[in-house]
């Protein structure tokens, strides 16, 4: 069995180059295509700040949103031009982060993501919780891009926890390529 599909979730995280770059290594080594979503968590205003702003507030996130939009699909199309053999796509979706990489998941038999960084300076637009829930939810296995150190060869050294249960044995044979 090898990966046909490959999902690379791209937020606005500074690590989405690495990710994503992870991801394009793992497609051409499986000579698999690769699609990119990008998709943000749904802005959460507190109830204090819907009378008197939430317009402003919906209006500048909507501002941003399509600002890192067109940064990241640039840098996507960047990044896939230097792996000439891959065959990529290109998704952005305005749903909540975790519904719209949960569909597109589906279709896919892997789905890289970043863990959350709690030092970042820089807000990502997921919620910290988004990556374990998307493992709890997604139909197929999901890879998780640490947020510190460098990674030229993942899936080299592994480990797998073990309790001899079938839902370990089915993500130990989906880990299998």
């Amino acid at each position: 069995m090898d990966y046909k599909t490959i999902l690379v979730h791209i937020d606005r995280g500074a690590r989405r180059s690495d990710r994503l770059e992870i991801a394009l290594r793992l497609a051409e080594t499986f000579t698999a295509h690769l699609v990119g979503v990008y998709a943000l968590s749904a802005l959460r205003i507190p109830a204090y700040a819907l009378p008197a702003s939430a317009a402003t507030l919906l209006e500048t996130a909507e501002r941003q949103w399509t600002e890192s939009l067109q940064q990241a699909e640039a840098a996507f199309d960047a990044a896939c031009k230097r792996y000439m053999g891959i065959a990529a796509e290109w998704r952005s979706s305005d749903e909540d982060a975790l519904q719209a990489v949960r569909l597109s998941a589906r279709y896919s038999d892997l789905v890289v993501v970043g863990q959350h960084d709690p030092y970042a300076g820089r807000d990502s637009g997921t919620h910290e919780n988004f990556v374990g829930e998307l493992a709890l939810t997604a139909s197929c296995p999901v890879l998780f891009v640490p947020y510190a150190g460098h990674f030229t060869n993942p899936g080299k050294r592994i480990l797998i926890p073990w309790n001899a249960s079938p839902q370990a044995a089915r993500a130990v044979t989906a880990a299998l390529p």
